[in-house]
């Protein structure tokens, strides 16, 4: 294996040892107030209850309120809730710099509320999160082919993603550990996939592999350049976990990719802590 693989898996295991504290607390908030995505240690089949350990519906309806008005304070799908402006103040008096500004504004809301973006649904789902576990997770990405489509927003479970700060207490750096079937990974990843998820790819192609995405600052980044890697604040490396292999390393972000919101955050803990488990 080398060297920089290994080095990313150790530090993935480290980061998911970090995470185990917080597990088990929330398994038991999401049992009683968002038992549909409470799988962070039980495994239930597709289309299997997951209500038995709820004792009635106030919590869940409580949750559901929550995510209705954090939505209808922050992100109204309704009215245009953000607007552009420059760091000088004396450039935004000049009319057209307010037309500038006005027209980006167009675009952006334009981009965001196309119905292939999905970002009024994920956007909901992160605030269910965050009332529930403290932790919401938005993920942003590009829609590309042979046409630019657009801007594409997930919601990240909980459970996927193991997050760390960096010095100022800002969360630079997350690894994601997701599953994928080896059809879905084929396609992701242009086909440069491991032997083993090529084979299933051959013959199996709803076999699942587990896959980690990793983001992290990168160390050569230069605020000046306006190209090339030195432009990009933050590095990105898609990694079969199963069967060790890069599968994608080439590209990378100017600004942090996921959106991560914390309800609350205790003194030496990373993960927040929301209204259920406060």
């Amino acid at each position: 294996m080398e060297p920089r693989l290994k080095d990313k898996l150790d530090f993935h295991d480290k980061l998911v040892r970090t995470r185990a504290p917080y597990e088990q607390m929330w398994q038991e908030i999401g049992d009683r107030v968002m038992p549909d995505s409470s799988i962070f240690f039980r495994k239930s089949t597709p289309g299997s209850k997951r209500t038995q350990y709820m004792f009635d519906a106030t919590a869940p309806l409580a949750l559901s309120r929550y995510g209705a008005a954090m939505e209808s304070m922050l992100t109204p799908r309704t009215q245009r809730w953000h607007g552009l402006r420059q760091r000088d103040p004396e450039l935004n008096k000049r009319q057209d710099v307010q037309e500038y500004n006005e027209k980006r504004t167009e675009i952006l809301f334009a981009m965001r509320y196309a119905p292939a973006a999905n970002f009024a649904s994920q956007a909901h789902e992160c605030y269910l999160s965050n009332g529930a576990w403290g932790t919401g997770i938005l993920y942003t990405d590009d829609m590309l082919g042979a046409v630019r489509h657009g801007l594409r927003y997930r919601s990240c479970h909980l459970k996927e993603c193991f997050i760390a700060e960096s010095f100022t207490g800002m969360v630079d750096m997350l690894h994601r550990e997701y599953p994928y079937t080896a059809r879905q990974a084929y396609q992701a990843f242009q086909g440069n996939v491991p032997k083993g998820v090529m084979k299933a790819y051959e013959k199996d192609q709803l076999q699942e592999f587990t896959f980690i995405h990793c983001v992290y600052p990168n160390p050569d980044y230069n605020e000046r350049a306006i190209a090339g890697m030195d432009s990009l604040k933050y590095l990105s490396m898609q990694i079969c976990k199963d069967e060790p292999f890069i599968c994608r390393e080439n590209n990378g972000y100017r600004t942090f990719p996921y959106a991560i919101s914390r309800n609350l955050t205790l003194p030496g803990e990373t993960y927040g802590r929301g209204p259920a488990s406060l």
